[in-house]
């Protein structure tokens, strides 16, 4: 079911927001030539995160093990501190 244009990007900017206010990264994937690549990339850069367009198994394996990386070593700081 495809969206209106005003819904979908009311709802790419609530999520900006969320992303904002909680500090949470989003981080997208691109997985056919039917998406919105500007609007993926738009919430990935806003919210700190990072977006793949057509990614391989292999990367899509890293992109995971990257983000479960980089949320141990901001909760072992905040044990630390």
């Amino acid at each position: 079911m495809a969206m209106e244009p005003e819904k979908n990007e009311s709802d790419i900017g609530l999520a900006i927001d969320a992303s904002e206010s909680s500090e949470y990264k989003i981080y997208t994937i691109g997985l056919n030539s039917n998406i919105k690549v500007s609007s993926l990339q738009n919430i990935a850069t806003e919210s700190g995160g990072l977006f793949y367009q057509d990614p391989s198994d292999e990367d899509i394996e890293e992109l995971y093990n990257n983000i479960s990386l980089e949320k141990l070593h901001k909760f072992d700081q905040r044990i630390c501190i």
